[in-house]
């Protein structure tokens, strides 16, 4: 890339460009369902894949805005590989068009080819691609494609593939623990973090409902895990009352509504001395425990699972109404 000004995209107008929407299929029943990655070639160290391990060699666009991203922005760093896979980050605001560089706090222009929207590096590896555009994008300066767009191999890849570059005594997913890992993760990225998408972008009550119970079934499973396991510290003390039947008592929320037939007194009314200091988790931390992600880095095998839980809360934290229609804001 040359010149004295880096290429940009215009500034986000909603007014001319509109919302972007995922480009996701129909279902008969209203219930959500993502669109596939289409790319997912993948990296080895021996290069069998015919996309070799290399220092210098593959760039990652992502959003700092995107949970979906962030893993992959997590272990680059985590592994030691900032000098050995570059990185640029897009704006995190965009209209009709998808991800676009800017220049601004945080994000740059591309500095690979001069892009001004991501979806032009799709349509650089497949011409006239009109899917869905998303990110991380793991992008091959040599062969000028995008290598995989799908986040949970292009997270494995960094990890098991740049042993030769990467810091001393980081393994982040570790064989004896692999399968555990990867069943884990199947049900957590199902039922937690596509089912934050499959409670809000649900179009019926029933597949609202459905996925309401499978996301917060498989939340209290994870609870109980985390308390269950030896080597993982808790929040606080255990409620007495079980988390099932503190949320079954929750009041029904209509994705045709946003009533409910109760309000629960909001926390910021309420004096602080009756707030207890809470972690990610949501239970009260006391001086006698530590918040689980403040020891991630110290339990290398739960970072996967403490960065998946944190995505989610994010989501929840930014959920809104719509045009009368529940659903959680697509950042």
């Amino acid at each position: 890339m040359t010149g004295t000004a880096a290429a940009v995209a215009s500034p986000v107008d909603f007014g001319r460009y509109g919302d972007y929407t995922v480009k996701r299929p129909a279902t008969p029943d209203g219930s959500f369902q993502r669109p596939v990655y289409p790319f997912t070639g993948r990296i080895t160290a021996d290069g069998a894949s015919g996309y070799p391990a290399e220092p210098g060699r593959y760039h990652l666009y992502v959003s700092l805005a995107c949970p979906w991203a962030h893993r992959s922005v997590i272990v680059r760093r985590l592994m030691g590989l900032e000098d050995v896979i570059s990185l640029s980050v897009v704006d995190p605001v965009r209209d009709g068009r998808g991800w676009a560089f800017r220049d601004g706090p945080g994000y740059t222009p591309d500095p690979v080819n001069g892009f001004t929207l991501i979806r032009q590096a799709y349509d650089a590896t497949e011409p006239g691609y009109d899917g869905h555009i998303s990110v991380p994008v793991l992008w091959d300066r040599r062969t000028s494609r995008i290598v995989s767009n799908n986040f949970p191999d292009i997270t494995i890849d960094l990890d098991t593939q740049f042993g030769a570059w990467a810091a001393p005594g980081i393994d982040l997913y570790p064989p004896a623990l692999r399968t555990q890992i990867d069943e884990l993760n199947e049900r957590v990225y199902t039922d937690v973090n596509n089912g934050v998408y499959q409670c809000g972008f649900a179009t019926s009550q029933a597949a609202y409902d459905a996925a309401v119970a499978r996301l917060f079934a498989t939340l209290d499973d994870l609870d109980r895990r985390l308390a269950g396991s030896p080597t993982t510290p808790t929040c606080g003390p255990t409620p007495a009352t079980s988390t099932s039947s503190q949320r079954s008592a929750r009041p029904r929320t209509s994705i045709t509504s946003s009533a409910t037939t109760s309000a629960p007194t909001p926390a910021s009314t309420r004096p602080a001395s009756s707030r207890p200091a809470r972690c990610w988790t949501g239970r009260p931390r006391t001086t006698a425990t530590a918040c689980p992600a403040e020891n991630a880095r110290s339990q290398p095998h739960l970072l996967r699972l403490c960065v998946m839980i944190t995505s989610v809360l994010w989501r929840f934290a930014r959920r809104k109404v719509v045009g009368g229609v529940g659903c959680v804001s697509s950042i």
